[in-house]
C-alpha cells in the first residue's frame, strides 16, 4: 500500500492556482511534494455541462490512443488528497470517499457522477500515476472562456509555451471534440 501517488491532470487542474484551491479544502493539509509536466496518449475532449464553469469541461477518450497527444501535469500528493480531490470533482465533500486504489489498469467507481473511471498510467519515481475521466463519452459542450483561460494559464506555466500556442492547442481540441 502506498501513501503517495502522482495525480495526472489535463484540464483546469493543470493550473497550479486552481489545483491549490482543491488542496486547500482537502482533509490532508500536506504540501504538494512535487509537480512535473507530462504527455498523455489519450485524446482530450470537451463534454457535459458544468454549472461551475458554465460550459463543457475536459475528459479523456481512452479508446483513442496515440502517442503524446494531450498535455498534462502530474502532482505528487497523498492518497487522502487524491481521494478528496476526486470527491470534490464529483460533487462530494472531502473525506466522503474510501476507494481502494490498488487496481491494475483501470476501475469504474460506482456512485461518482462526473469522473468515475480511474486509470493507472504506470509509475514514476516509484509512485503510481493515476488520472480520472468518465467511463462514458460525454456529449459535446462548448467550454466557457474562463475555463479555457484557466487551462491556458496552466499550460503556459507548466510547459513554458506561449499564450498563442496554448490557445491554438485548446482550439484544436475543441474542433476535434466536435468531430466525434
Amino acid at each position: 500500500m502506498y501513501e503517495y501517488l502522482w495525480y495526472v491532470c489535463y484540464g483546469s487542474n493543470i493550473s497550479r492556482d486552481r489545483f491549490n484551491m482543491y488542496m486547500s479544502k482537502s482533509s490532508d493539509s500536506k504540501n504538494i511534494i512535487s509537480e512535473k509536466q507530462c504527455m498523455l496518449d489519450y485524446k482530450l475532449y470537451f463534454g457535459r455541462w458544468s454549472n461551475k464553469w458554465s460550459g463543457g469541461v475536459c475528459y479523456l477518450d481512452d479508446s483513442d490512443i496515440k502517442s503524446n497527444q494531450t498535455y498534462a501535469k502530474m502532482y505528487l500528493i497523498s492518497k487522502t488528497q487524491f481521494l478528496d480531490l476526486l470527491a470534490m470533482e464529483n460533487g462530494h465533500n472531502p473525506g466522503d470517499l474510501n476507494i481502494d486504489l490498488e487496481f491494475e489498469k483501470e476501475v469504474v467507481v460506482e456512485g461518482l457522477s462526473n469522473y468515475d473511471k480511474l486509470i493507472k498510467l504506470g509509475e514514476f519515481d516509484g509512485y503510481p500515476k493515476i488520472t480520472f475521466t468518465s467511463s462514458e463519452i460525454k456529449e459535446y459542450n462548448d467550454p466557457s472562456e474562463s475555463y479555457i483561460e484557466t487551462i491556458s494559464k496552466g499550460l503556459v506555466e507548466t510547459f513554458d509555451m506561449t499564450k498563442e500556442k496554448s490557445t491554438e492547442y485548446l482550439e484544436s481540441n475543441i474542433e476535434k471534440s466536435l468531430e466525434r
